[in-house]
Formats: structure tokens, sequence, C-alpha cells
């Protein structure tokens, strides 16, 4: 038997442990009510990326082709670790909401006091919703909303937080009213395009039968 053939079934055996971990991590902090994990679909779908490719050398040796060992080592090897690398830390990607604070971490947590929160809310735009936080000492906490499992329950639960805070209601700094604007002249912008576009193709289209 090939080494060639040995070596894909040898990275899936070590990549494995690996993907299993990241997820079984992704499914504990899922059952938490104040935890808020990223949907875990996009990582398995990273880790199925990751195995193709490990075992696409494996596949050339059912069709009589092998692939040298230095250029497996060099090219598919790190290309099969990388989206593993990049699901891992999809996985253990989450948000905590304390009493008083939240916390978004993947391997460095980042701890945003609600009392130090002026301004924050639900920015929409392009499609897309972002919870903003505006703090006092001038950073801007911004937390992508598409890929969050159970956004709503999140954004409520930020809600019964900051309900006994000077900043309970939303959206009232100028900072956040300009972000809010811009969130929805890209939106604007991103329907014209599209629209734009769909007409070129049509009068393509059009032009071609034409002629």
């Amino acid at each position: 038997m090939h080494i060639q053939i040995l070596i894909p079934l040898a990275t899936i055996l070590a990549i494995s442990p690996i993907a299993y971990v990241g997820a079984r991590t992704n499914r504990e902090n899922s059952q938490y009510p104040d935890t808020f994990v990223l949907d875990p679909r996009f990582g398995h779908f990273l880790i199925a990326g990751g195995l193709l490719v490990s075992v696409f050398p494996l596949l050339l040796s059912f069709i009589g082709r092998t692939m040298p060992l230095d250029k497996y080592l060099l090219l598919v090897v790190p290309a099969s670790l990388y989206p593993i690398v990049v699901a891992v830390w999809y996985f253990c990607y989450r948000i905590v909401v304390t009493d008083t604070s939240i916390v978004v971490f993947a391997l460095r947590p980042r701890t945003v006091l609600f009392a130090d929160v002026v301004d924050w809310g639900v920015i929409r735009g392009g499609g897309t919703r972002d919870l903003v936080m505006y703090l006092r000492s001038g950073p801007r906490l911004r937390i992508a909303g598409h890929a969050i499992k159970d956004f709503n329950q999140l954004v409520d639960l930020v809600t019964v937080r900051m309900a006994p805070l000077p900043a309970a209601q939303p959206g009232q700094s100028e900072q956040f009213q300009k972000l809010a604007k811009r969130a929805q002249s890209t939106r604007a912008l991103a329907w014209i395009l599209l629209v734009g576009f769909a007409l070129l193709a049509l009068l393509l289209i059009v032009i071609t039968d034409l002629s």
C-alpha cells in the first residue's frame, strides 16, 4: 500500500477529534439560557470541507493517479487543517450575558459592563442585524446577528439587563443615529446594485437574442 494512501487517512484521524471537541463545546454552551453561540451549520460545513480536501489524494488513487508526498504535505495538509481551525474557533465563540455585563469571546474574553454603555440598539442594514453598544470609554462593541443562534433572545435579555440603567432607551445618541443611517444607505445601495445588475443582465439577453 502506498504511503500516499495512508497519509490522508492519518490526517482524517488527526483532525476528527479536534472537530469533535469544537462541536461538543458548541452544544454544551448552547444549553445555557444566558449563553449564545454561532449557528453550528457553517462550522459543520467547514469540517466537511477540510475532510474532503484531506481525502482528495485518496480519491486520486482510485483512478490510478498519485500525488507526491512533498506536495501533499505542503499543499493538502495545510489546506485541510485551516478550515478545521476556523471551525473550532467558530464553535468556541460565545456570548455570555450576566446580570451586570456581556462577555464576548472565543479565545480571549471581552467583558462589557452594562453600566459603561451610553447607547445601544439593533442596527439593520444590508439584510443583516447587528447589536451595537457604545461605551463611555469610547470603544464600540458590535455583534453580528446573522450568525448568532437565537439572536432575538439575546436582544431581549440585553433589554432586560439594561432596563434599570440610564441607557435603557436605545438609539438616542448622535453616533448611533449616524450608524443607523449609514446602514440604511448601505442597504439601499445594495438593492440598487442588485436591480441594476438584473436589468443589465436582462438587457444583454435581449441584445443577444436580437443579434
